[in-house]
């Protein structure tokens, strides 16, 4: 039997069924990334033409941990400087600032949430959930294909580099989507004792068949690892519950740190980030870096925006 806490997406976080229904406050700097995907951009798109008062910049990821300004003269910005990214934030005089994970590289949404948390500036997500996956493809490249040809590799993401040690034991988080290979690679990069591995599925998912398509991906690493008695579940498209269960799985192990792999959903990443940055000392992200080389969804399903600066303030 699944038991889970009281959900508590009511108190930090905002939907909307549709895109016509999607507002933000006035006053506010937008930022989003542009991927294969029509819902990475949609919103971006609604809040220019229907929206006053708001800036919205599209960001570009570029080698070497830069991020460029599309269609201005910004000069590009190092992702690990915390002043760079400050002063570029600061220059439009807003205190709200939404950032559009949807369809933007994590290495962005993880320098910008890491530097602007350091501010005095609000940080919203927003996220528009797939109207549906094209599961076929995970299926298919949850075993059998060769991940080494489209991901860049593990490497810490800008900015949180700051503890691991391979000869250390560490508790091994690992959040899963339909992509199983990419469990089985962490693994055998990684090398984490099999009783401190604690694989994370998105129950409830978007789509009420999507935890099994995850499972069924996922089952060579959950035999391989022995590690199926110790899962745990977390709302698919919630950055609040992910978000407090990593609260209660490091108060229930705090003898070891943490070392959390987000390859499971956006929302669930983006919680990793967001963790990982309350408990600096203590927790640090692993993460593949794949590479998105096509479009795997279609349409759009609802629209999340989550306070940031509120669930961090007050959930230590």
């Amino acid at each position: 039997m699944i038991c889970k806490m009281i959900n508590r997406d009511y108190q930090y976080m905002k939907r909307a069924k549709r895109l016509d229904d999607f507002t933000i406050d006035s006053g506010s700097l937008y930022l989003y990334g542009h991927d294969h995907e029509e819902r990475s951009y949609a919103c971006a798109n609604f809040v220019k033409t229907k929206q006053v008062d708001i800036i919205v910049l599209e960001l570009d990821y570029v080698d070497k941990d830069k991020m460029h300004i599309v269609g201005t003269n910004i000069p590009d910005i190092q992702l690990g400087s915390q002043k760079a990214i400050t002063e570029f934030i600061q220059k439009w005089g807003y205190k709200r600032v939404y950032i559009d994970v949807t369809g933007m590289n994590v290495r962005i949404a993880a320098a910008l949430l890491l530097r602007i948390e350091r501010t005095d500036i609000e940080v919203h997500i927003i996220y528009a959930e797939p109207y549906k996956y094209h599961t076929e493809q995970f299926h298919k490249e949850g075993n059998d294909h060769e991940w080494a040809g489209i991901i860049d590799g593990i490497m810490p993401l800008p900015g949180f580099a700051n503890f691991a040690d391979p000869n250390e034991e560490f508790l091994f988080c690992v959040f899963l989507g339909f992509e199983g290979g990419r469990f089985t690679h962490l693994l055998k990069e990684m090398q984490p004792m099999e009783e401190l591995i604690i694989p994370v599925f998105g129950i409830p998912g978007f789509r009420i068949e999507y935890p099994y398509n995850a499972y069924w991906s996922n089952r060579k690493g959950l035999k391989d690892s022995d590690s199926s008695a110790n899962v745990k579940y977390a709302s698919a498209n919630s950055i609040v519950d992910a978000y407090m269960l990593l609260n209660r799985i490091k108060k229930e192990n705090d003898t070891h740190k943490m070392l959390i792999a987000p390859i499971g959903t956006t929302p669930h990443t983006i919680a990793a980030i967001a963790f990982a940055i309350k408990h600096f000392n203590d927790v640090e992200i692993v993460y593949d870096n794949p590479k998105k080389i096509e479009s795997r969804s279609e349409g759009i399903g609802l629209i999340l925006d989550c306070n940031m600066s509120k669930l961090l303030k007050e959930n230590p």
